[in-house]
């Protein structure tokens, strides 16, 4: 059930007050219609569906941003270093991921270089 938290006069108390399933649906519904409802969804909870997992997708976008730094014929190469820079810095997927966040940010302007949204977009549904 959702639970509507409201502050009282103690910030430090605070009350919770249930919502019923029909005011709940309501609200959805007025979110969903007024492009304001976000869904949250936990890691892996679209691999059922063919989407990559977390490393996947970073092994992707790493392949593919050397592939742009080497160019498209040394691609064998590209995911030889992709693999080797997943194992040197692994289990942070997080610096990976800000690598390709800040190679895209300053590369964004040169040819044939997307959006690191975009490209995370093109590895996720390509």
């Amino acid at each position: 059930a959702l639970i509507n938290f409201r502050a009282h006069v103690d910030p430090k108390r605070i009350t919770k007050t249930r919502i019923s399933k029909q005011k709940q649906i309501s609200k959805l519904t007025d979110s969903y219609n007024k492009e304001q409802l976000v869904l949250v969804l936990g890691a892996g909870v679209s691999i059922d569906y063919g989407l990559p997992n977390w490393n996947t997708l970073l092994q992707k976008l790493l392949i593919n941003t050397i592939t742009l730094d080497l160019g498209e014929e040394q691609k064998e190469k590209s995911i030889a270093i992709a693999k080797l820079f997943d194992e040197i810095f692994s289990p942070s997927p997080l610096i990976a991921a800000r690598y390709l966040k800040k190679f895209y940010q300053d590369n964004t302007n040169e040819e044939n270089i997307s959006s690191f949204e975009d490209a995370v977009r093109d590895s996720i549904y390509a």
